[in-house]
């Protein structure tokens, strides 16, 4: 099974899930999101990159074509996201969070 995370720890949203898992996982600090950042209807989006889908999370939702309107909890916590999708970062910022994932081959 492919490593969802590498740079979290222990997932915030209580999930149950089994050891190791995304749920297990818990967002550390990050340092400040350098990357592109438009607000769009009252949301937050991130600018995609090639072959990198990047995702911003603002008031407990997904801004992102791939993953519209799924809850943040959903997005860790439900396996059919989870098989699909593959988390290489999350970061903080004053809004919200920053996925940077990619979606499985």
């Amino acid at each position: 099974m492919t490593t969802l995370f590498s740079n979290v720890d222990i997932c915030p949203w209580n999930c149950n899930a089994n050891s190791g898992d995304a749920c297990d996982k818990r967002i550390q600090d990050y340092h400040a999101v350098s990357k592109s950042i438009e607000k769009v209807l009252g949301v937050l989006k991130a600018t995609s990159m090639p072959n990198n889908q990047v995702i911003a999370a603002a008031n407990d939702r997904i801004a992102s074509s791939v993953v519209r309107s799924t809850s943040i909890k959903d997005f860790f916590c439900n396996s059919t996201i989870k098989d699909n999708i593959i988390v290489d970062n999350v970061r903080k910022f004053d809004k919200g969070i920053i996925i940077e994932a990619r979606i499985a081959i």
